[in-house]
């Protein structure tokens, strides 16, 4: 078993990704499909007390200025869609998409806090490190710190997907307040090698 304790970095080495099944270019609803981001890669994560993370994320969620994050966002030059398929248009964020995606981050977390990490689905077995129940499998998780593509995709990254304005507005207000949680990563210890460094 890995001997894990908060700030905690560890390795794992040659993890393949599972990438996700996109349509081929050119490709109509229903059509072939190929997989992108199936890259492998070298991992480190730094454990972390998700609870903790959660709590001081809500009260830098709860105490965030809007006006401030929507000049950022505009200067960044951040856009959303708006519509489906091929009538959707690209526009700026507005503040009505940041007051949803604020709303959503808050409720999320207001929930995990609420859940406190219950699962009847793993069980843990240190810091960062829990078993499924069913499989047997080992996961570790916690804050990427580094990334690195040993060998690269053969069809490349996962192409932008046009995402809503609350999605988008979430990831925004992520990255503005630099919150840990969006580098929060699981990953299945039967991938790749591990070591605790």
């Amino acid at each position: 078993m890995l001997d894990t304790r908060i700030g905690t970095q560890v390795l794992i080495s040659n993890y393949p990704k599972k990438g996700s099944e996109r349509l081929a270019p050119g490709e109509k609803r229903g059509g072939a499909k190929i997989t992108y981001g199936n890259e492998v890669v070298d991992l480190t994560l730094e454990i972390t007390d998700y609870m903790t993370l959660v709590a001081t994320e809500l009260s830098a969620l709860r105490n965030a200025d809007l006006e401030l994050i929507l000049k950022v966002a505009s200067e960044r030059g951040y856009t959303c869609w708006e519509g489906r398929g091929k009538k959707a248009v690209q526009r700026d964020l507005d503040l009505d998409d940041l007051s949803q995606g604020l709303k959503s981050l808050i409720d999320k977390r207001v929930k995990a806090l609420a859940n406190d990490e219950r699962s009847d689905t793993y069980t843990p077995l240190a810091k960062g490190v829990k078993q499924h129940n069913e499989t047997g499998d080992t996961y570790v998780s916690g804050i990427l710190v580094d990334e690195r593509v040993v060998t690269p995709a053969p069809n490349g990254h996962l192409p932008p997907s046009k995402s809503g304005g609350k999605v988008v507005a979430e990831k925004v207000i992520s990255r503005i307040l630099n919150l840990k949680s969006r580098k929060w990563r699981q990953y299945r210890l039967t991938e790749g090698s591990v070591t605790v460094l």
